[in-house]
C-alpha cells in the first residue's frame, strides 16, 4: 500500500509540473511561484536523499541532494578542486519548516532597518523564495561558491568563471542568470545552481536560456 501511494504521488507531481517531452524522470521539474512543490515532496523522495561530499560541517540541515544530483555535484567539485579552485556547496536540501525559517529571519533584518512590511516583502522575494517555492526544498539545487566570497561579488572571481563553463558538463545549471530577472522572477544569483541531467543541461548552456525559456520551448 505504501509502494502504491507513493506512485500515485509520483504521477501527481510529474502530472502538475512541466517537464520536458519524454524525460523518464523529473529532474527538469519548474518549481517556483506559479508551480510550488506539493506538500509531501520530500515524503515521496525521502529514500533518494543522500549526504554530499563537498560541503561546511557546521551543523545546518542543509547538507542533503537527490542521488543523482548530489554524485554529479560532487564530481563537479572534486574537477574543480583539481583545476586548483576551492569551491564548497554551503546550503543544498532545505525542508519546508527551515526555508520558512530563513524567509522570515531575512524579512526580519530588513524589518530592523526600518523598511514597512510592504518593503521588506520585496526585498526579501528577490533572493528568498517562500516556502513550498524554493528549489532548495527539491533536492537538486544547491548554493556553490567559494566560503570567502557568498555574496553578488562571487560573480567576479575565476571560480565562478570555471562554473559557469563546465556546471553543464556535470548536468547543472545556473538557476537565476543575470539578465532573465524577468523571467525567472529572481534576482541574478550567481552562486545557485540547479540539477537539470546533462542532456538538458548541455542544450540550455548552448543556447543561453534559463530553464523557464527552455521548457516553454520543449512544450
Amino acid at each position: 500500500m505504501k509502494k502504491l501511494i507513493a506512485f500515485l504521488s509520483l504521477c501527481a507531481l510529474l502530472l502538475s509540473h512541466p517537464v520536458s517531452a519524454g524525460d523518464a524522470d523529473d529532474y527538469l521539474i519548474l518549481i517556483n511561484a506559479e508551480h510550488p512543490l506539493p506538500a509531501d515532496y520530500s515524503e515521496t523522495y525521502q529514500e533518494d536523499f543522500v549526504e554530499i561530499a563537498f560541503t561546511r560541517n557546521d551543523g545546518r540541515p542543509t547538507q542533503k541532494m537527490r542521488r543523482e544530483a548530489a554524485k554529479a555535484l560532487d564530481e563537479m567539485l572534486s574537477a574543480a578542486k583539481e583545476a586548483g579552485f576551492d569551491i564548497t556547496a554551503t546550503s543544498a536540501y532545505r525542508s519546508r519548516e527551515y526555508q520558512k525559517q530563513l524567509f522570515d529571519a531575512a524579512v526580519e533584518s530588513y524589518l530592523a532597518r526600518g523598511m514597512t512590511k510592504k518593503e521588506a516583502l520585496r526585498l526579501t522575494k528577490r533572493y528568498y523564495a517562500l516556502p513550498g517555492e524554493s528549489e532548495h526544498e527539491s533536492g537538486l539545487a544547491a548554493d556553490i561558491h567559494h566560503l570567502s566570497c557568498a555574496t553578488l561579488a562571487f560573480a567576479d572571481t575565476a571560480e565562478y568563471r570555471w562554473l559557469s563553463e563546465n556546471a553543464h558538463k556535470y548536468g547543472y545549471i545556473l538557476r537565476y542568470p543575470e539578465g532573465k530577472e524577468a523571467v525567472t522572477g529572481i534576482a541574478f544569483e550567481p552562486w545557485h545552481f540547479r540539477y537539470v541531467g546533462r542532456e538538458a543541461a548541455e542544450e540550455i548552456y548552448r543556447a543561453g536560456l534559463c530553464l523557464e525559456e527552455f521548457l516553454k520551448e520543449k512544450s
